[in-house]
């Protein structure tokens, strides 16, 4: 997407993925709570987040740390707005059934990278609302959705199907907690930048 959006040729871009922050230490090991979770500041698009939640009663906990970000986001009777640092925010993504991941399509990548892979390695499904990056770290179907930015309806849609399929959102954490495991830990980012370091070095 950023070669179109740019209107570069594709061999001008290196993609080098991102991580799982979460994974430089032990996973968390906490029940799997009744609530989903949201989290972050830059790029976020919590509006469509709760629009797609009002009226399902569904609980929902987003933390934005940013007291800019948290006051505009709309209290609804089944929404917790916090500001949550770590590691109670990895440990609030730990506990959650499902994450949800809303972002903003401003026609580059950025704030979402990290959300999407920790949740996954917590093992847990991730229902991201972007078209830039999403893609790149979750397998749709298999490990989470990928929904277009601000589309209310279709975020809700994959949210209801998780919430009410517990069985199905189960093992899509398992896959998602293996895909991480193979391909974005902090150790395989790691081993990325220093093989990019030697490609470049030798050139």
């Amino acid at each position: 997407p950023h070669a179109e959006w740019l209107r570069l040729p594709k061999e001008r871009f290196i993609f080098l993925p991102y991580k799982a922050n979460h994974s430089k230490g032990p996973a968390y090991d906490i029940p799997i709570g009744n609530f989903i979770f949201s989290g972050g500041n830059g790029k976020r698009d919590y509006k469509t987040l709760v629009d797609a939640v009002r009226d399902t009663g569904i609980p929902v906990v987003i933390s934005a740390t940013d007291p800019a970000v948290l006051k505009t986001i709309e209290r609804l009777p089944s929404v917790i707005a916090l500001a949550a640092r770590e590691p109670a925010f990895a440990q609030l993504q730990a506990a959650a059934r499902f994450v949800v991941v809303p972002m903003i399509d401003t026609g580059l990548k950025g704030g979402g990278e990290a959300n999407f892979c920790n949740a996954q390695w917590h093992g847990r499904p991730v229902v991201a609302a972007d078209r830039m990056a999403a893609e790149e770290y979750i397998v749709e179907g298999e490990t989470g959705y990928i929904v277009p930015p601000g589309d209310s309806a279709m975020l809700r849609q994959r949210i209801l199907e998780l919430w009410n399929d517990p069985a199905k959102c189960a093992e899509m954490g398992r896959k998602a907690k293996a895909y991480v495991d193979d391909n974005f830990t902090h150790e395989a980012f790691i081993r990325r930048l220093l093989r990019l370091a030697t490609l470049i070095g030798s050139e």
